[in-house]
């Protein structure tokens, strides 16, 4: 039981001592990985007005989900063709999870 623990120990201190995968030497791909700033500090957007809220909740949201209904049920029936070949990601992507993100998470308004 010793001799488990302390080779795992080992183990686990050999792997914290290697240096990273991803980055170490400062090769090209080490660079691209780098992020400058964040991806939020874009210029800030004014609130939606009322008008636009309302619009969205009583026309926009419930069309948007019948949208959504329909991609996915279209998205089932296609997908034994997207299987053949070899395309099931931008169809998910397309007919799913874009009206999915419109319906669901997007502020109220924000068009």
């Amino acid at each position: 039981m010793r001799r488990g623990i302390a080779g795992l120990t080992a183990l686990l201190l050999l792997f914290c001592a290697m240096p990273s995968l991803y980055g170490a030497d400062g090769s090209e791909s080490t660079s691209m990985m780098e992020t400058k700033g964040t991806p939020y500090q874009e210029a800030p957007v004014p609130p939606p007005s009322e008008e636009a809220m309302i619009v969205d909740l009583f026309l926009v949201r419930p069309l948007s989900f019948l949208g959504l209904v329909i991609g996915t049920g279209v998205s089932i029936v296609a997908t034994p063709f997207a299987l053949a070949s070899r395309s099931t990601g931008p169809l998910y992507e397309r007919l799913v999870v874009e009206p999915f993100d419109f319906t669901l998470r997007r502020p109220l308004g924000a068009f």
